[in-house]
């Protein structure tokens, strides 16, 4: 996968897209968000592809526990993750509120879908580490 070679800008427009977005399973879940970040970094297609695999709540849970868990979903598509300090652009996994969660590694923080919006954590945070 090749970044766009003005992915930072493409980072930040996407994050912003979604900065008052409400999460919601199937259309704005953590998974959709760093999938749609991604895909506005390199011409990915994951939202697309990730909209085939669930609709909502009940079909999401049902597809992450198929996949052993939300890091085995995330390698299907973008290979097998380390425990590397994540760099900005990358993806990342860390423990949120509701338990495992996707974000994306924007410097020192972490941005991440929260209820009412993107929310930042601390990048220490973080779990595993998908480089793009």
């Amino acid at each position: 996968m090749i970044k766009k070679h003005n992915w930072p800008t493409a980072m930040w427009d996407a994050i912003n897209q979604r900065t008052a977005t409400p999460f919601a399973w199937g259309s704005n879940d953590c998974c959709l968000f760093v999938a749609h970040v991604v895909d506005a970094m390199t011409n990915g297609r994951f939202v697309q592809q990730l909209s085939e695999r669930y609709t909502d709540h009940a079909s999401a849970l049902r597809y992450i526990a198929s996949q052993g868990g939300i890091g085995p979903a995330v390698s299907e598509y973008l290979g097998q993750a380390s425990r590397i300090r994540p760099q900005r652009g990358d993806v990342v996994l860390w423990n949120g509120e509701e338990g495992e969660t996707l974000g994306l590694c924007v410097g020192l923080e972490l941005a991440a879908m929260g209820p009412a919006g993107v929310v930042f954590v601390p990048k220490s945070l973080t779990l595993e580490t998908w480089t793009i």
